[in-house]
Protein backbone atom coordinates (compact mmCIF):
# COMPACT_ATOMS: atom_id res chain seq x y z
CA UNK A 1 0.00 0.00 0.00
CA UNK A 2 1.11 3.82 -0.34
CA UNK A 3 1.95 3.38 -4.46
CA UNK A 4 0.06 6.73 -4.68
CA UNK A 5 -1.07 8.01 -0.69
CA UNK A 6 1.61 8.19 1.75
CA UNK A 7 -1.08 8.27 4.17
CA UNK A 8 -0.47 5.11 6.07
CA UNK A 9 3.50 5.85 5.46
CA UNK A 10 2.82 8.89 7.56
CA UNK A 11 0.69 7.41 10.34
CA UNK A 12 3.34 4.79 10.53
CA UNK A 13 6.67 7.36 11.09
CA UNK A 14 4.44 9.07 13.59
CA UNK A 15 3.18 5.98 15.68
CA UNK A 16 6.77 4.55 15.83
CA UNK A 17 8.59 7.57 16.09
CA UNK A 18 10.76 7.26 13.10
CA UNK A 19 13.72 8.75 12.35
CA UNK A 20 12.79 9.34 8.47
CA UNK A 21 10.03 8.64 6.07
CA UNK A 22 9.60 8.82 2.52
CA UNK A 23 6.16 9.31 0.93
CA UNK A 24 5.02 9.87 -2.84
CA UNK A 25 3.56 13.02 -2.41
CA UNK A 26 6.89 15.13 -0.86
CA UNK A 27 9.95 13.20 -3.09
CA UNK A 28 13.35 14.41 -1.27
CA UNK A 29 15.20 16.58 -3.28
CA UNK A 30 19.03 16.07 -4.13
CA UNK A 31 21.19 15.22 -1.16
CA UNK A 32 18.57 13.78 0.52
CA UNK A 33 21.06 11.12 1.66
CA UNK A 34 23.39 12.80 2.99
CA UNK A 35 21.30 14.74 4.97
CA UNK A 36 19.69 11.38 6.11
CA UNK A 37 22.64 10.28 7.22
CA UNK A 38 23.89 13.31 9.38
CA UNK A 39 20.44 12.98 10.86
CA UNK A 40 20.50 9.42 11.74
CA UNK A 41 24.00 10.02 12.68
CA UNK A 42 22.88 12.80 14.96
CA UNK A 43 20.76 9.89 16.85
CA UNK A 44 23.56 7.58 17.54
CA UNK A 45 25.70 10.53 18.78
CA UNK A 46 22.75 11.21 21.14
CA UNK A 47 22.64 7.43 22.50
CA UNK A 48 20.02 6.12 20.01
CA UNK A 49 20.81 2.09 19.45
CA UNK A 50 19.01 2.07 16.44
CA UNK A 51 17.46 3.76 13.68
CA UNK A 52 13.65 3.40 11.92
CA UNK A 53 13.51 4.62 8.38
CA UNK A 54 9.84 4.58 6.93
CA UNK A 55 9.53 3.77 3.17
CA UNK A 56 6.09 4.29 1.13
CA UNK A 57 5.72 1.44 -1.85
CA UNK A 58 5.55 4.88 -4.17
CA UNK A 59 8.07 6.97 -3.13
CA UNK A 60 10.12 8.67 -5.57
CA UNK A 61 12.58 11.21 -5.93
CA UNK A 62 11.89 14.77 -7.78
CA UNK A 63 13.22 12.97 -11.14
CA UNK A 64 10.97 9.89 -10.26
CA UNK A 65 13.06 7.54 -9.69
CA UNK A 66 11.70 4.67 -7.06
CA UNK A 67 13.42 4.74 -3.59
CA UNK A 68 13.47 1.69 -2.36
CA UNK A 69 14.43 -0.25 0.92
CA UNK A 70 17.30 -1.98 -0.34
CA UNK A 71 18.78 1.33 -1.93
CA UNK A 72 17.93 2.85 1.81
CA UNK A 73 20.10 -0.44 2.90
CA UNK A 74 23.19 0.41 0.55
CA UNK A 75 23.28 4.30 1.27
CA UNK A 76 23.20 3.60 5.33
CA UNK A 77 26.20 0.57 5.14
CA UNK A 78 27.97 2.54 3.23
CA UNK A 79 27.47 6.49 4.94
CA UNK A 80 27.22 4.98 8.56
CA UNK A 81 28.70 1.30 8.35
CA UNK A 82 25.41 0.50 10.40
CA UNK A 83 24.04 -2.68 10.53
CA UNK A 84 21.05 -2.35 8.26
CA UNK A 85 18.01 -4.80 8.48
CA UNK A 86 14.92 -4.29 5.98
CA UNK A 87 11.42 -5.26 7.19
CA UNK A 88 8.27 -5.15 4.56
CA UNK A 89 5.31 -4.83 5.90
CA UNK A 90 2.45 -6.91 4.68
CA UNK A 91 -1.26 -7.74 5.05
CA UNK A 92 -0.65 -9.98 7.50
CA UNK A 93 1.94 -7.52 9.90
CA UNK A 94 -0.38 -4.42 9.68
CA UNK A 95 -2.80 -5.62 12.03
CA UNK A 96 -2.89 -6.05 15.69
CA UNK A 97 -5.40 -6.99 18.21
CA UNK A 98 -7.69 -4.29 18.02
CA UNK A 99 -8.43 -1.44 21.22
CA UNK A 100 -11.63 -0.59 22.14
CA UNK A 101 -11.38 2.55 20.03
CA UNK A 102 -10.69 0.23 17.35
CA UNK A 103 -13.71 -1.77 18.06
CA UNK A 104 -16.06 1.49 19.00
CA UNK A 105 -15.02 2.88 15.93
CA UNK A 106 -15.70 0.10 13.51
CA UNK A 107 -19.26 -0.18 15.01
CA UNK A 108 -19.99 3.93 14.43
CA UNK A 109 -18.57 3.12 10.87
CA UNK A 110 -20.64 0.51 10.37
CA UNK A 111 -23.94 2.46 11.69
CA UNK A 112 -23.30 5.44 9.56
CA UNK A 113 -22.84 3.26 6.57
CA UNK A 114 -25.89 1.49 7.24
CA UNK A 115 -27.64 4.77 7.64
CA UNK A 116 -26.81 6.13 4.55
CA UNK A 117 -28.36 2.90 2.81
CA UNK A 118 -31.26 3.16 4.35
CA UNK A 119 -31.83 7.29 3.66
CA UNK A 120 -30.92 6.63 -0.16
CA UNK A 121 -33.84 7.36 -2.62
CA UNK A 122 -32.85 6.15 -6.17
CA UNK A 123 -31.66 10.02 -6.90
CA UNK A 124 -29.71 9.81 -4.52
CA UNK A 125 -25.66 10.50 -5.12
CA UNK A 126 -23.58 7.90 -4.07
CA UNK A 127 -21.75 8.58 -0.73
CA UNK A 128 -18.30 7.65 1.11
CA UNK A 129 -18.77 7.00 4.62
CA UNK A 130 -15.14 8.79 6.06
CA UNK A 131 -13.79 10.13 8.76
CA UNK A 132 -12.72 13.76 9.58
CA UNK A 133 -11.51 14.56 12.44
CA UNK A 134 -13.15 12.81 14.63
CA UNK A 135 -16.77 13.16 12.65
CA UNK A 136 -18.12 10.47 10.74
CA UNK A 137 -19.10 12.53 7.39
CA UNK A 138 -20.70 11.65 4.34
CA UNK A 139 -18.79 12.75 0.83
CA UNK A 140 -19.40 12.35 -2.93
CA UNK A 141 -18.52 9.06 -4.11
CA UNK A 142 -17.87 10.82 -7.56
CA UNK A 143 -15.79 13.61 -5.75
CA UNK A 144 -13.46 11.28 -3.95
CA UNK A 145 -12.75 9.83 -7.52
CA UNK A 146 -12.52 12.86 -9.34
CA UNK A 147 -9.97 14.14 -6.63
CA UNK A 148 -8.20 10.73 -6.87
CA UNK A 149 -7.76 10.80 -10.70
CA UNK A 150 -6.35 14.40 -9.92
CA UNK A 151 -3.95 13.62 -7.61
CA UNK A 152 -2.80 10.50 -9.87
CA UNK A 153 -2.45 13.36 -12.56
CA UNK A 154 -0.60 16.06 -10.82
CA UNK A 155 1.79 12.98 -9.52
CA UNK A 156 2.72 12.54 -12.65
CA UNK A 157 3.55 15.66 -13.86
CA UNK A 158 5.65 16.10 -10.73
CA UNK A 159 3.39 18.91 -9.47
CA UNK A 160 3.56 17.52 -5.60
CA UNK A 161 2.87 20.91 -3.31
CA UNK A 162 -0.60 20.69 -4.83
CA UNK A 163 -1.17 16.95 -4.46
CA UNK A 164 -0.72 17.65 -0.95
CA UNK A 165 -3.14 20.41 -1.19
CA UNK A 166 -5.62 18.13 -2.67
CA UNK A 167 -4.82 15.57 0.28
CA UNK A 168 -6.60 18.08 2.88
CA UNK A 169 -5.76 19.67 5.82
CA UNK A 170 -4.28 16.66 7.54
CA UNK A 171 -2.40 15.46 4.45
CA UNK A 172 -0.75 19.18 4.21
CA UNK A 173 0.02 19.29 8.07
CA UNK A 174 1.82 16.16 8.16
CA UNK A 175 3.90 16.55 5.43
CA UNK A 176 7.27 18.62 6.96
Amino acid sequence: MGRHCGYLALMSALACLADWVFVPEDPPGEGWETKMCEELRKGRDAGRRYSIIIIAEGAVDQQGKPIKATDIKEVLVNCLHHDTRITSLGHVQRGGTPSAYDRILGCRWGAAAVLALLDATPETEPCVVTMQGNRIKRLSLMECVRKTKEIGSLMSKKEFSQCIELRGRCGAELVW
